[in-house]
């Protein structure tokens, strides 16, 4: 997968990445093993917005493993998350979805993680993982409830 990102001045690496940037949800595309290849401007924006230093943004670091690491609130979250990513690049699922808790001390707020392969059947080289803010439905839900 790494080879869909370089070289970085390359006419299609750099409109793949200007569409990533235009999507409003927080996308990170990881290879097959986990390791975080690219991640979009929303999650870099949701990274910095949320005290996170790293300029990285953890391209670089592996999805699973800080999944599988997880303490603390929503940590059974990131649990069932990083099962339904291994079963998407297992091609046990085709799709994977969930929707989960991610409150700041300031606002309460929920996405769903929706992940989808790169590439079919055997050939499966990553995934892209979506993070969309569903906080507005979830609290119109609650309000008619």
């Amino acid at each position: 997968m790494a080879d869909l990102w370089s070289p970085a001045s390359d006419p299609y690496t750099v409109q793949l990445r200007a569409i990533l940037d235009a999507l409003e949800a927080h996308v990170a595309l990881i290879d097959r093993h986990g390791q975080i290849q690219e991640v979009n401007r929303s999650w870099r924006r949701f990274a910095v917005d949320n005290g996170l230093t790293d300029r990285s943004y953890g391209v670089g670091g592996n999805y699973l493993t800080v999944c599988d690491t997880s303490t603390g609130d929503c940590s059974d979250e990131a649990v069932a998350v990083a099962r339904g990513i291994r079963a998407v690049l297992d091609g046990v699922l085709q799709r994977f979805a969930v929707e989960y808790p991610c409150h700041s001390p300031t606002e309460q707020r929920w996405f769903r993680c929706v992940v989808t392969p790169v590439g079919k059947g055997t050939d499966i080289t990553g995934a892209v993982i979506m993070h969309v803010n569903v906080t507005d439905t979830i609290l119109a839900a609650k309000a008619t409830a």
